[in-house]
C-alpha cells in the first residue's frame, strides 16, 4: 500500500526541518505497531531514521526497510537457541534487543546480557561500556552486531559470544548535567540546545500538528 502524502502546515515544516529524525508521522507508527511487539520508541527511532521525508515513495521504501529489519533482527525469547546457532554458523549476526552490562568485581571483568533471549556472559569491550554508561543502568535497546569466537576462554570456561558493535536505539549516556558536566551552552527557557536529548525533552509534543509526534526514544 502506497503511503499517502499529507499537507504540512508551517509548524509541521519547521519542526521536521529543525528536528530531522526526531519527528515521525503517527499514521506510520500505527501501521507498524500492529505488526510488531517491540517497544514503541524502537519503531519511532527506525521510522525517524529511514522515513524522514515528505515523498510518499521514499517513505514507503523506508517502511519496507524497517519492516524487513524488524522481521530479521528483532529476537523473541523462544528463538534463543536458533540465534545462538546462527551466530556460530555465520560468524557474525545482527539483532535488535535490550543490552545491559554488569561489572563482575570478583573477575574485574564486564559481561553483557541480551535480555529478550536471556543470553548472558557475552564479551563486551570496556570502552563500549564507558561510551554507553546506561548499559549499567538497566540496559539500552540497540542494534547489536554479535560475533562468535570459539577460542575465547575465561577462567577455563568457553565464552565465545562477543558484542562487536553497538548502535543504540535510545539515549545511551546520561546528560552532562547529571554527570556534573558544563551545561552553560543551553540558554534558560530555550527549547534549543546542542544536544539531541535536550531537543527531545524541551519541545512540547502538543505544539506539533495532529499528524506528527516527537520521537521520545532519547528521553532519560
Amino acid at each position: 500500500m502506497i503511503v499517502k502524502a499529507i499537507e504540512l502546515d508551517d509548524l509541521d515544516r519547521q519542526s521536521t526541518e529543525a528536528f530531522q529524525g526526531l519527528v515521525v508521522r503517527k499514521d506510520l507508527l500505527r501501521r507498524l505497531r500492529s505488526a510488531f511487539t517491540v517497544p514503541t520508541f524502537v519503531i519511532e527511532f527506525l521510522v525517524g531514521k529511514y522515513c524522514a521525508s515528505a515523498d510518499p515513495v521514499v517513505i514507503e521504501n523506508g517502511l519496507e526497510f524497517v519492516r524487513r529489519s524488524l522481521s530479521e533482527k528483532f529476537v523473541k525469547p523462544d528463538e534463543r537457541e536458533m540465534i545462538k546457532a546462527r551466530i556460530q554458523q555465520h560468524g557474525q549476526y545482527q539483532v535488535i534487543d535490550r543490552v545491559s552490562a554488569t561489572l563482575h568485581e570478583e573477575d574485574d571483568h564486564y559481561w553483557a546480557t541480551l535480555h529478550n533471549i536471556s543470553l548472558d556472559y557475552m564479551n563486551i569491550d570496556e570502552e563500549t561500556v564507558r561510551e554507553h554508561d546506561r548499559l549499567l543502568m538497566g540496559g539500552i535497546w540497540s542494534e547489536v552486531t554479535l560475533r562468535y569466537d570459539a577460542t575465547i576462554r575465561f577462567h577455563g570456561v568457553n565464552r565465545p559470544f562477543v558484542i562487536d558493535r553497538l548502535k543504540p536505539i535510545q539515549l545511551s549516556t546520561r546528560p552532562p548535567s547529571s554527570r556534573g558536566g558544563d551545561n552553560s551552552h543551553a540558554k534558560p527557557g530555550s527549547i534549543f540546545s546542542s544536544a539531541p536529548w535536550e531537543w527531545s525533552r524541551r519541545i512540547p509534543t502538543s505544539r506539533l500538528g495532529g499528524n506528527f509526534c516527537t520521537w521520545p526514544g532519547s528521553s532519560p
